[in-house]
């Protein structure tokens, strides 16, 4: 797992990041002061980064409220969970020792908020809260996202399969979830939400959130859907409600 300074203004952003084989944390840090940080998991099906819309744009928005980020470049195509999880711990512990560092949240966005899940479940060191965007929850048929099904398990055994969906792994230490998706997501089935919910509300976990009536998948910031663009004040006023 390597952390590593952001791009400047200056450098060009790809839309998609289509290879990559080891986890990587680009940070973006404001300044010296105190603030919280976000780790911005893009969405890609575990295929591609969607790293203009899910990933810079987020820092950007971010930045204007006033915090650090990270974005997440996590493993494509090629992935070993167990390795995986241990980076993403790696990743939490280095967040929570920098001193400019007061809150860590994630954030993730499709397969991005599986990542962000797995962020927020069943390690030693989690952050303070999740967003989660039009989440991949399951990898378990019949509701299962495919693609990701295919591409996060590739290497792990029937057996163990199962552990590595977020309905399994959920528990009453399980960090604080903001939470939308439209109801006729064409992409991820709209029951991985409904699943989510009922495990957190099952655990005790604090939830908000928000299932829209109407919507594509990969949306980012919505500014283009008028009734859903709304999503992302919501979330300012949640995570000004976490932060202490």
């Amino acid at each position: 797992m390597k952390i590593m300074k952001g791009k400047t203004e200056e450098e060009t952003y790809p839309e998609f990041i289509t290879e990559n084989r080891e986890s990587r944390l680009e940070t973006y840090f404001l300044d010296e002061q105190v603030r919280p940080f976000f780790v911005i998991c893009p969405g890609g099906g575990y295929k591609k980064l969607s790293y203009q819309k899910e990933g810079q744009r987020i820092k950007e928005w971010l930045g204007q409220l006033g915090y650090h980020s990270g974005i997440f470049c996590y493993p494509l195509n090629d992935i070993y969970p167990e390795t995986y999880l241990k980076e993403i711990q790696e990743t939490l512990n280095w967040l929570k020792e920098d001193k400019r560092i007061s809150n860590v949240f994630v954030i993730g966005f499709s397969s991005g908020s599986h990542t962000a899940g797995l962020f927020g479940t069943s390690l030693a060191n989690r952050p303070d809260g999740l967003i989660l965007s039009y989440p991949v929850v399951t990898l378990t048929a019949p509701i299962a996202h495919k693609g990701c099904q295919e591409t996060f398990l590739h290497h792990v055994k029937p057996t163990e399969q199962e552990q590595y969906s977020l309905e399994n792994r959920i528990d009453s230490q399980t960090p604080p979830v903001f939470l939308w998706s439209t109801w006729n997501d064409p992409a991820v089935p709209i029951q991985n939400s409904l699943l989510l919910l009922d495990c957190l509300n099952h655990a005790g976990v604090s939830c908000e959130s928000h299932l829209f009536p109407d919507g594509p998948h990969g949306l980012g910031l919505a500014q283009q859907e008028e009734a859903i663009s709304i999503w992302p004040t919501l979330a300012e006023k949640w995570i000004s409600q976490q932060v202490k």
